[in-house]
């Protein structure tokens, strides 16, 4: 189904709605979940082939990625996240080596690269770790509809795993248009999905 076939204001409601499911789990799920999806992140087989991983830092009720960034780091491989650039009105990635000190509330109060580190060239075969509102069983992803996520997996040729709680699960098809970007894989915190 496409966004014309569906409308844009079907669209925006299933982000309601889904934005909703997640704002909704109670703090000790979330804790349980957000360990469970780093232990699987960490599992996979791209996580061990890849000499760099793209990630991002939780607006709160995203899955929390901490432990999987920190474990970027210690393992030695490079980690980019995205920072807000101004002059593009676009985010980039940017390599960040102290998840403490690299980092200040950037754009829209998230967490993200501080202004005087460099951007980053992430390779195509590295990894990004993508939030979303939802997703479904053919590797659409529903964000929050600026297409941020969509224009960096393109310009950079990443692979787009999709971290995600289970209930963010969308049981029949998404909502999509030619410039959304199709995930490779899901991580929730009981499964990992392949597309």
């Amino acid at each position: 189904m496409t966004v014309s076939a569906c409308g844009a204001a079907d669209k925006e409601a299933l982000r309601r709605e889904y934005l909703a499911r997640r704002q909704a789990i109670a703090p000790e799920d979330r804790l349980a979940w957000d360990g469970a999806i780093a232990a699987r992140i960490l599992s996979l087989d791209i996580w061990n082939r890849a000499p760099g991983v793209v990630g991002y830092c939780s607006d709160g009720t995203e899955p929390d990625l901490r432990t999987v960034l920190e474990a970027v780091l210690r393992a030695g491989r490079v980690l980019a996240l995205p920072r807000f650039c101004a002059a593009t009105g676009d985010y980039e990635p940017v390599r960040v080596t102290d998840l403490g000190r690299d980092l200040a509330q950037g754009r829209y109060g998230l967490s993200e690269p501080l202004p005087e580190l460099p951007a980053a060239a992430p390779d195509a075969d590295w990894p990004w770790l993508v939030p979303g509102v939802a997703f479904d069983r053919r590797g659409n992803r529903l964000g929050r509809g600026k297409g941020f996520y969509d224009r960096l997996l393109e310009k950079y040729a990443g692979i787009g795993v999709g971290v995600f709680y289970r209930r963010q699960f969308y049981e029949g098809v998404l909502p999509s248009a030619a410039h959304d970007r199709k995930l490779a894989l899901a991580v929730t915190e009981i499964q990992t999905i392949k597309f």
